[in-house]
């Protein structure tokens, strides 16, 4: 585990490999699931970075269903900055055309 998790194995939800796992063909992407990981160590490791704040939204297609069909995540850290992104968990490896997110972004102040 990238953050010092459990040493055994939990499959929370079932991930499409394209989600967490960087792949050659989608190096190119910025939204995949290593970058919101990336964003969390940089926040981790800035001075006064910590505490990072996430939600992780898991979609299902049905109210009943069992693979989840995509993951919505919205981030802070204490330093102002954010991270939002959407990533499709797609059977057919539909992450590359059908994900959207953006960039690590800073928070508005209002």
């Amino acid at each position: 585990s990238v953050f010092g998790g459990p040493v055994e194995t939990w499959n929370l939800v079932p991930q499409h490999r394209s989600v967490n796992r960087k792949i050659n063909a989608q190096s190119s992407l910025l939204n995949r699931w290593d970058e919101f990981e990336k964003w969390t160590r940089e926040q981790l490791g800035k001075k006064n970075g910590a505490p990072v704040k996430f939600t992780i939204k898991i979609k299902y297609a049905t109210k009943n269903g069992c693979r989840p069909i995509g993951f919505e995540i919205n981030a802070s850290s204490k330093t102002g900055s954010g991270f939002e992104a959407n990533f499709d968990n797609g059977p057919y490896g539909s992450f590359a055309v059908a994900s959207s997110g953006s960039r690590p972004t800073k928070k508005q102040k209002t």
